[in-house]
C-alpha cells in the first residue's frame, strides 16, 4: 500500500502544480506588462502559504471528525467555488 500512497502524493503534486500555473495566468491575464514581477512575487507566497495553512487545517479536521464528513466538506467547498467561477466568467463576458 506504501507504493499507492507514494504514487497518489507523486499525482497530487503534479496536479497542485498545474494549478497554480492555471491560476496565476488566469490572474495575470489583465495586468499590464510592467506589474508581472510584482503580482507574481505576490501570487506564489499566497498559494504555498495557503498550501501550507490547508495542510494543517486538514489533519487537525481529521483528529476531530470522521473521514466521510472531510469528503462532505471539501465537496461543498468545491461547489462553492465552481459557483464563483461561474460568476467570475459571466463577468468576463459581459
Amino acid at each position: 500500500m506504501k507504493w499507492l500512497t507514494g504514487f497518489v502524493r507523486f499525482l497530487m503534486g503534479i496536479a497542485i502544480a498545474l494549478v497554480q500555473t492555471f491560476l496565476s495566468s488566469f490572474m495575470l491575464t489583465p495586468v499590464e506588462g510592467a506589474y508581472f514581477g510584482r503580482m507574481n512575487g505576490m501570487i506564489s507566497p499566497v498559494f504555498t502559504g495557503s498550501l501550507l495553512i490547508g495542510s494543517s487545517v486538514s489533519g487537525m479536521f481529521l483528529n476531530a471528525t470522521f473521514l466521510f464528513v472531510i469528503y462532505v466538506t471539501v465537496g461543498f467547498i468545491f461547489l462553492i467555488a465552481a459557483f464563483f467561477s461561474f460568476n467570475i466568467q459571466s463577468i468576463k463576458e459581459r
